[in-house]
């Protein structure tokens, strides 16, 4: 989805992801066994620039700017590795390495791609930015403060 595009990205790592695109979901959407082909189409700086320019004109405004800080949280990391099942779906890095799961996006490097805003926004309402998903509905369970944590903790990931 890129109605919100914008609110999600930083401008920075977008206008270079055009240019040189890297699959961020390992498996091919909706697949449990089809690797991503990665097969988006490669842009020229200048039309990078301006496609960057304009996806970055759409946003949301569930998404509160300079809200969110990347922190490297404890109670952040310890909800994103134990107490949720983050994992599960997402590869991540960590001090051995890349783990996690390859079904939803990998969050190696969303402390570049990501804005950490929002991070929060959607995990408080993943519902609003993307209706029909596989994201567990955290919201239910974490409260706010612990969704900030979470966020925080994962604009880190290098």
């Amino acid at each position: 989805e890129l109605w919100y595009a914008g609110s999600k990205f930083q401008k920075a790592w977008l206008t270079a992801w055009l240019q040189d695109p890297k699959p961020i979901r390992p498996m091919k959407y909706n697949s449990l066994t089809v690797k991503n082909a990665g097969d988006h189409p490669k842009s020229n700086a200048g039309d990078a620039a301006a496609i960057a320019d304009y996806l970055m004109g759409l946003t949301s405004p569930a998404v509160k700017a300079g809200t969110i800080k990347p922190s490297p949280s404890v109670q952040g990391r310890n909800i994103f590795t134990k107490k949720m099942p983050c994992g599960g779906c997402h590869s991540y890095p960590s001090k051995e390495g890349v783990q996690g799961g390859l079904s939803g996006p990998s969050l190696v490097g969303a402390g570049k791609r990501l804005n950490p805003d929002w991070i929060n926004a959607y995990l408080a309402d993943t519902k609003l930015f993307k209706p029909v998903r596989d994201m567990p509905d955290f919201a239910a369970v974490l409260n706010p403060k612990d969704l900030e944590n979470v966020a925080a903790y994962v604009a880190t990931f290098e």
